[in-house]
This record gives structure tokens, sequence and C-alpha cells, in this order.
């Protein structure tokens, strides 16, 4: 039960970056899903860094004003295009 509560209060982004990691998603289905990417460079390495920042606002109600706050994505694609890593930080 604690694990379906836990799963229930994740970003989509993250339970989606979850899975196309798992699955080895390419760059063409992830681009699909989360639209064009921020900032790109192509590393040294011959891996593709792309990075989002999605803000999320939360509503107000009669009680006082939403907040809102960032995430800030970085994908790690290899040579192929396919997805090998991800990481999620506070922008």
């Amino acid at each position: 039960m604690l694990v379906i509560g836990c799963a229930l209060f994740q970003e989509e982004e993250v339970v989606y970056l979850t899975e196309a990691e798992r699955l080895h998603a390419g760059q063409d289905e992830v681009r699909r899903r989360l639209g064009v990417p921020g900032f790109m460079q192509l590393l040294s390495t011959g891996e593709m860094l792309w990075s989002y920042r999605i803000w999320t606002n939360t509503g107000g109600d009669l009680n006082g004003p939403g907040t809102s706050y960032c995430d800030r994505y970085e994908l790690w694609f290899d040579r192929q295009a396919t997805l090998r890593r991800w990481t999620r930080q506070d922008c």
C-alpha cells in the first residue's frame, strides 16, 4: 500500500522517465512526450544531454494563493539516441 501511495504523488514526468529509461526510449519518443528540450548539448563522449525545466503551479483557494515550483530534468542519450539515464533536481 505504501508503494502505491508514493507512486500516486510522483510527478508525471518521473513516472514517464522511469519507464522510458527501462524501455530504452529514443529521442523522438521523449520529444513527443516532453516537447523540445530547453537545452541540448553534444558531449565529448558522443552522448547527447537534454535539459528541461518544468514549472508546476498549485491552484490557490479561499485560504490563500497557490504555490509554484520548478523541477529540472537532465536526460542523457547514447550515440544511438537511446535514453540511458536521467536526473531530477529543483531549479
